[in-house]
Protein backbone atom coordinates (compact mmCIF):
# COMPACT_ATOMS: atom_id res chain seq x y z
CA UNK A 1 0.00 0.00 0.00
CA UNK A 2 3.00 2.28 0.72
CA UNK A 3 4.63 1.68 -2.53
CA UNK A 4 0.99 2.59 -4.65
CA UNK A 5 0.85 5.92 -2.34
CA UNK A 6 4.17 6.63 -2.90
CA UNK A 7 3.76 6.60 -6.81
CA UNK A 8 1.16 8.25 -6.56
CA UNK A 9 2.73 11.51 -5.07
CA UNK A 10 5.06 11.08 -7.52
CA UNK A 11 2.56 11.27 -10.37
CA UNK A 12 0.75 14.32 -9.31
CA UNK A 13 4.26 15.98 -9.08
CA UNK A 14 5.00 15.11 -12.43
CA UNK A 15 1.93 16.30 -13.73
CA UNK A 16 2.41 19.60 -12.16
CA UNK A 17 5.53 19.78 -13.46
CA UNK A 18 5.02 19.29 -17.07
CA UNK A 19 1.91 21.45 -17.48
CA UNK A 20 1.73 24.04 -20.13
CA UNK A 21 0.45 27.36 -21.30
CA UNK A 22 -3.60 27.30 -21.81
CA UNK A 23 -3.22 24.49 -19.21
CA UNK A 24 -5.08 23.21 -16.33
CA UNK A 25 -3.16 21.71 -12.84
CA UNK A 26 -5.14 19.64 -10.30
CA UNK A 27 -3.33 19.81 -6.68
CA UNK A 28 -5.54 18.03 -3.53
CA UNK A 29 -7.34 21.29 -2.93
CA UNK A 30 -7.55 23.16 -5.61
CA UNK A 31 -8.42 23.41 -9.94
CA UNK A 32 -5.90 26.03 -11.72
CA UNK A 33 -6.43 26.95 -15.42
CA UNK A 34 -4.30 29.26 -17.12
CA UNK A 35 -4.65 31.26 -20.20
CA UNK A 36 -3.56 34.28 -22.16
CA UNK A 37 -6.42 36.40 -22.66
CA UNK A 38 -6.01 40.59 -24.02
CA UNK A 39 -2.21 41.12 -23.34
CA UNK A 40 -2.54 38.82 -19.51
CA UNK A 41 -2.06 36.10 -18.13
CA UNK A 42 -5.93 34.90 -16.43
CA UNK A 43 -5.31 31.88 -13.73
CA UNK A 44 -8.59 30.53 -12.86
CA UNK A 45 -8.31 28.93 -9.73
CA UNK A 46 -11.20 26.30 -8.65
CA UNK A 47 -12.26 24.88 -5.00
CA UNK A 48 -11.68 21.52 -5.33
CA UNK A 49 -12.07 20.82 -1.65
CA UNK A 50 -15.08 20.45 0.44
CA UNK A 51 -14.73 23.26 2.76
CA UNK A 52 -13.99 27.19 2.19
CA UNK A 53 -10.67 28.20 0.96
CA UNK A 54 -8.74 31.48 1.68
CA UNK A 55 -6.66 33.16 -0.49
CA UNK A 56 -4.54 35.35 2.29
CA UNK A 57 -3.22 37.71 -0.19
CA UNK A 58 -3.48 37.19 -3.74
CA UNK A 59 -0.78 39.40 -5.51
CA UNK A 60 1.87 38.69 -8.27
CA UNK A 61 4.66 39.27 -5.78
CA UNK A 62 5.99 35.64 -5.96
CA UNK A 63 6.55 34.99 -9.67
CA UNK A 64 9.55 32.68 -11.60
CA UNK A 65 11.06 32.37 -14.95
CA UNK A 66 13.02 29.32 -15.65
CA UNK A 67 16.38 29.96 -16.49
CA UNK A 68 18.71 27.80 -17.35
CA UNK A 69 16.56 24.91 -15.21
CA UNK A 70 16.54 27.11 -12.41
CA UNK A 71 13.24 28.75 -10.87
CA UNK A 72 14.57 32.58 -10.49
CA UNK A 73 12.02 35.24 -8.73
CA UNK A 74 10.94 38.25 -11.02
CA UNK A 75 11.36 41.34 -9.39
CA UNK A 76 8.22 42.89 -8.58
CA UNK A 77 5.70 45.02 -6.52
CA UNK A 78 2.01 45.23 -7.12
CA UNK A 79 2.15 48.38 -4.96
CA UNK A 80 2.43 52.37 -6.20
CA UNK A 81 5.89 53.38 -6.35
CA UNK A 82 6.38 55.54 -3.40
CA UNK A 83 3.62 54.86 -1.13
CA UNK A 84 3.38 52.13 1.22
CA UNK A 85 1.54 48.85 0.13
CA UNK A 86 -2.04 48.43 1.48
CA UNK A 87 -2.56 45.29 2.81
CA UNK A 88 -3.72 42.47 0.53
CA UNK A 89 -7.87 41.70 0.85
CA UNK A 90 -8.54 37.94 1.71
CA UNK A 91 -10.52 36.11 -1.13
CA UNK A 92 -12.86 33.78 0.18
CA UNK A 93 -13.57 30.91 -2.38
CA UNK A 94 -16.76 28.65 -1.13
CA UNK A 95 -16.50 24.73 -2.24
CA UNK A 96 -16.78 24.56 -6.55
CA UNK A 97 -16.33 27.97 -7.08
CA UNK A 98 -13.47 29.86 -8.75
CA UNK A 99 -11.65 33.22 -8.47
CA UNK A 100 -9.58 34.73 -11.34
CA UNK A 101 -6.13 36.27 -11.05
CA UNK A 102 -4.88 38.40 -14.17
CA UNK A 103 -1.23 39.13 -14.47
CA UNK A 104 -0.41 41.80 -17.14
CA UNK A 105 3.01 40.09 -18.02
CA UNK A 106 5.35 42.73 -16.62
CA UNK A 107 8.15 42.87 -14.02
CA UNK A 108 7.82 45.76 -12.22
CA UNK A 109 10.10 47.57 -9.65
CA UNK A 110 10.38 50.94 -7.94
CA UNK A 111 13.05 53.86 -8.72
CA UNK A 112 12.02 56.15 -6.25
CA UNK A 113 8.55 56.86 -6.62
CA UNK A 114 8.84 56.08 -10.28
CA UNK A 115 8.28 52.76 -11.66
CA UNK A 116 10.49 50.77 -13.93
CA UNK A 117 8.31 47.81 -15.77
CA UNK A 118 10.27 44.89 -18.51
CA UNK A 119 7.28 43.11 -20.45
CA UNK A 120 7.94 39.48 -19.89
CA UNK A 121 8.50 37.32 -23.13
CA UNK A 122 8.94 33.80 -24.15
CA UNK A 123 9.46 31.48 -21.63
CA UNK A 124 8.36 29.49 -18.18
CA UNK A 125 6.89 30.52 -15.42
CA UNK A 126 5.04 29.89 -12.00
CA UNK A 127 3.41 31.73 -9.84
CA UNK A 128 2.82 30.67 -6.24
CA UNK A 129 -0.60 31.00 -4.79
CA UNK A 130 -0.71 30.60 -0.84
CA UNK A 131 -4.35 29.21 0.81
CA UNK A 132 -5.59 28.04 3.70
CA UNK A 133 -8.96 25.77 4.37
CA UNK A 134 -11.79 26.60 6.64
CA UNK A 135 -13.51 24.15 8.83
CA UNK A 136 -16.49 26.64 11.42
CA UNK A 137 -13.86 29.22 10.77
CA UNK A 138 -11.12 27.51 12.11
CA UNK A 139 -8.02 26.68 9.41
CA UNK A 140 -7.77 23.15 9.67
CA UNK A 141 -5.04 23.49 6.37
CA UNK A 142 -2.26 25.76 5.11
CA UNK A 143 -0.86 25.06 1.68
CA UNK A 144 0.79 26.43 -1.36
CA UNK A 145 -0.09 25.84 -4.93
CA UNK A 146 2.54 26.59 -8.01
CA UNK A 147 0.76 27.42 -11.22
CA UNK A 148 2.73 26.73 -14.35
CA UNK A 149 2.78 28.21 -17.62
CA UNK A 150 4.69 29.03 -20.88
CA UNK A 151 4.17 32.31 -22.77
CA UNK A 152 4.94 31.79 -26.23
CA UNK A 153 6.03 35.26 -27.31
Amino acid sequence: MRVFIDFMVVAVILGLVSCKSASTMQGTDVIAKTRISQSKIVVSLRNSSDQIMVFPGVRADYIELLVDNQWERLPYTSCECGVPCSPAIPQTVKSGATMEFFWDMYARVCNGTEPIETLQTKGSYRIKFDYQLLDKGMIVKSSSIWVKFDLPI
